[in-house]
C-alpha cells in the first residue's frame, strides 16, 4: 500500500517549538510553513463547562490552491475548479474534555504536539496537495444520498 511512497518525518526542533499557550478563547497557538509551501494553522478554542472544567479544542487547518499542475489537462483543472472551487481546506479538530483550569495550557500542548506527531509527517509529502485536492473532487462528484421522509401509519 505504501510501496515507492517515501514521508520524510520532521525534525525534533520542528516538533517542540510551539509556544507555550494560556487559556483562553480563540487563540492562534502556532502557525507553521511546511517544506512543500503548506501552512497549517492552529486555533486553541476553549470553554469553562461546569465549575473548574473546561472543554479544549485545537483546530487544525490548511489550505490547499488548486493548480493546473495537480491535472492531466486543462479541461479538467477548469472542471475541478467549477466543482470544488480554487481553494480546497483540510480541517480536524481535536477535543479533550474535563480540563481543570490548571491542567488547560497542557492539554493544549499535548494536542499539538499529539497531532504534530502523527500527521504533520502526511502533509510535509509532495503528494499532499495533490491528493487532498483530488479527495475533495472525488467528494463533490459523489451523488448525494437524500433522506426520504417517513409516512407514518396514522
Amino acid at each position: 500500500m505504501n510501496a515507492g511512497r517515501r514521508t520524510v518525518p520532521l525534525a525534533p526542533e520542528d516538533l517542540h517549538h510551539f509556544p507555550r499557550i494560556l487559556p483562553g478563547m480563540n487563540k492562534a497557538a502556532h502557525e507553521i510553513t511546511l517544506a512543500n509551501g503548506i501552512t497549517v494553522r492552529f486555533t486553541h478554542k476553549a470553554r469553562r463547562y461546569f465549575g473548574d472544567y473546561h472543554q479544549v479544542r485545537l483546530e487544525v487547518r490548511c489550505d490547499v490552491a488548486v493548480t493546473p499542475e495537480m491535472f492531466a489537462d486543462e479541461a479538467s483543472f477548469k472542471d475541478a475548479v467549477a466543482k470544488i472551487g480554487s481553494v480546497v481546506a483540510y480541517q480536524r479538530v481535536e477535543e479533550q474534555m474535563g480540563v481543570p483550569t490548571a491542567g488547560v495550557e497542557e492539554c493544549v500542548q499535548k494536542l499539538v504536539e499529539s497531532f504534530s506527531a502523527t500527521a504533520l509527517r502526511y502533509f510535509e509529502t509532495a503528494e499532499f496537495p495533490k491528493r487532498l485536492v483530488h479527495s475533495e473532487l472525488g467528494k463533490a462528484l459523489r451523488p448525494r444520498r437524500h433522506l426520504m421522509p417517513m409516512l407514518s401509519n396514522a
